[in-house]
């Protein structure tokens, strides 16, 4: 409750505004922010129902606000375009990409979380069920 005060004080939109139920209580409500006019974004993960959405004017900044953080373990896209996904998969810095399905969860031949954090931005210009593969990240090596 307090980081989406923080954000909602720095000039976050509210689209669903996360609540508690029941004071005192662990429960709390999914809540979605739009953190797009907030200049200075932390770089670090909510674990609670939070979402944080990023709008942007075109995929190549979608691809950059992707990677505009240290998590890369998980990213994915919402694309009926096979070859956005081709493009993203291949300039993401993330470990797991996926293509029109959950962005959690991880296959066990993935790094673990300790080697690092989900990522939580992902570009989502339209969607379309269907599977990608996975493949181990090349931004390691960079980092």
């Amino acid at each position: 409750m307090q980081a989406q005060q923080a954000l909602l004080a720095k000039g976050a939109t509210a689209l669903l505004l996360m609540t508690q139920p029941e004071p005192g209580a662990a429960l709390l409500t999914a809540g979605i922010l739009d953190v797009t006019a907030v200049a200075e974004r932390a770089d670090e993960e909510f674990f609670g129902p939070l979402l944080q959405v990023v709008r942007y004017a075109d995929f190549d900044a979608a691809i950059a606000e992707a990677n505009n953080t240290q998590y890369g373990l998980a990213a994915g896209l919402l694309s009926d375009s096979k070859a956005c996904y081709e493009r993203f998969w291949l300039e993401s810095r993330a470990g797991i990409v996926n293509w029109n399905k959950q962005l959690t969860g991880a296959a066990s031949s993935a790094p673990s979380a300790a080697s690092a954090p989900p990522a939580t931005i992902a570009p989502v210009p339209t969607t379309r069920r269907t599977t990608a593969p996975t493949r181990w990240p090349r931004w390691r090596a960079r980092a």
